[in-house]
């Protein structure tokens, strides 16, 4: 087994994991615990350093053949660093000009000045409301309407004795 190897558990690794199921031993599911996709293989294997080698890569060799885990990376070649970015010139100030070379390649080291959006304009602003002088407004006008009720049952009613 390759130590830079990284493996991942699949559906059924997960499930035996978390013990939602129970085909390994505890010691096994242990191992299966820490394989988390991320890590290589050496360092899962230096957590258990009371396993052989021999068996601890006879142990991954069965996980993967029983379909707990599958390999994400073979880990054959070492990761490559992102490249830096190449040089810019200060802000301001233009490059210039390159000499034009026969791949037929467009330059566009000029940055382009995209125009300011036009400020949207501004919504017509209501009168402020004044809210006590609001709510006093109908308070009276409820009371007007509440002496109406009252003066109009008072004649319905000597009416009705009349």
């Amino acid at each position: 087994m390759n130590p830079r190897a990284i493996f991942s558990k699949t559906g059924k690794g997960v499930q035996e994991a978390s013990g939602r199921t129970s085909h390994l031993s505890r010691a096994d599911r242990a191992v299966l615990k820490e394989i988390d996709g991320k890590t290589v293989l050496g360092e899962v294997a230096g957590k258990f350093e009371k396993i052989p080698p021999d068996k601890f890569d006879a142990l991954i060799q069965q996980l993967d053949k029983d379909g707990f885990i599958r390999e994400v990376s073979s880990g054959a070649t070492e990761p490559v660093a992102p490249r830096a970015a190449p040089p810019r010139a200060p802000a301001g100030k233009v490059a210039p000009p390159s000499a034009p070379d026969d791949t037929g390649a467009l330059d566009f080291t000029q940055a382009l000045k995209i125009p300011p959006r036009p400020a949207a304009p501004a919504a017509p602003k209501s009168p402020p409301v004044d809210i006590a002088a609001a709510a006093h407004a109908e308070a009276q006008r409820k009371a007007k309407e509440q002496e109406f009720d009252f003066r109009a049952r008072e004649e319905a009613e000597a009416r009705a004795k009349a």
